[in-house]
């Protein structure tokens, strides 16, 4: 991601949609980035769940058998 992207967007999302949430963003890939991702909890296989983790700013790799 380019420096400072992620602070021009959260001004702007802030100054044209007032007290919204940020909006989640995804992607699918072959090859995920490990520095910067986390695990899906043990045992929990509900995606809706684990999106609350990604509201609150962690960033998220699934695999096929993480999701039941």
């Amino acid at each position: 991601m380019q420096a400072g992207f992620k602070d021009q967007f959260t001004v702007k999302w802030e100054k044209y949609f007032p007290s919204a949430q940020l909006p989640v963003c995804f992607y699918y890939t072959d090859n995920p980035v490990e520095s910067d991702t986390k695990q899906p909890l043990p045992g929990s296989q509900c995606f809706i769940h684990e999106l609350e983790r990604v509201r609150q700013g962690e960033s998220l790799v699934f695999t096929g058998s993480d999701i039941g």
